[in-house]
């Protein structure tokens, strides 16, 4: 298990130097559905989350860590953001306040509201859902020499919608364990790791949400989640949020793949 994780590592830092070599527009990508609200966790200046993506552009990029997306205007109603007042009082915010970055490569983003927002509001918390596939374009950069053109977008776009459903009901047990990793992720701090009695807390809530998976395979995850937590308890070793990064990562690839071949089933 451990070499499994060091092996991806490695991949990572491979793919992360090929993207480097980018100078034209990145990959649109597209956040999957989340299976219920995921709480921006506050932070100073900003609000913010994980959320897992694909990747819609094979030919493209992939996307520098940061490099800033935007939610197609079609694709809004499939975000949701629900904010609550220090009074208890429930309020939607319009999809426009998500500031959206790319996090690691093509299969994870942070969507942030800034904390001024909150306050401005009256706020003490706020969540976001995505409900169905929500396309992400990259912001236009000026002198870009192979901008996104509404034609690149329109076909992307074609692709996900005619293959998007068939794609995720087909792996919907290995979207369900990338969505628990992502999950435990997001209740982390952003270093080190957590005691024996959170990490169980943090798995149960993520459980919780994900009915229906096999005993064999929430058996492993949790072992996954479990081996991700005591490395990052060593001094000196990657913290637990990466760790569990990188193989939430691993399962978002091989979707990916899988949304290849959904998409060109002969090739």
């Amino acid at each position: 298990m451990r070499q499994m994780v060091y092996m991806a590592v490695a991949a990572s830092f491979t793919l992360t130097a090929l993207a480097g070599v980018a100078r034209a527009a990145p990959q649109i990508i597209a956040a999957v559905p989340s299976n219920g609200p995921i709480q921006l966790v506050c932070d100073g200046a900003e609000c913010a989350a994980e959320f897992s993506t694909i990747c819609l552009q094979r030919s493209r990029f992939t996307p520098f860590a940061g490099t800033p997306y935007f939610i197609r205007q079609a694709d809004r109603g499939a975000v949701a953001i629900t904010g609550v007042r220090r009074n208890g009082e429930t309020l939607f915010l319009d999809p426009g306040f998500l500031r959206v970055a790319s996090l690691r490569s093509q299969t994870a983003v942070r969507f942030v509201v800034p904390a001024e927002t909150l306050e401005a509001l009256g706020l003490a918390r706020v969540s976001v859902t995505v409900h169905r596939l929500a396309t992400l374009i990259p912001r236009p950069v000026a002198g870009d020499p192979q901008p996104q053109t509404a034609d690149d977008i329109a076909l992307a776009v074609k692709e996900i919608h005619g293959a998007g459903a068939y794609w995720a009901e087909i792996n919907a047990e290995k979207m369900a364990v990338a969505r628990l990793t992502n999950r435990v992720i997001n209740g982390l701090p952003r270093s080190g790791s957590v005691s024996d009695d959170e990490g169980a807390a943090l798995w149960e809530a993520a459980v919780a949400l994900e009915a229906g998976l096999p005993e064999d395979v929430l058996e492993m995850t949790h072992g996954l989640v479990d081996h991700c937590r005591e490395t990052g308890s060593f001094t000196g070793s990657f913290s637990m949020r990466y760790c569990l990064g990188i193989i939430h990562d691993q399962y978002m690839r091989s979707l990916n793949f899988e949304y290849w071949k959904a998409i060109r089933p002969t090739s």
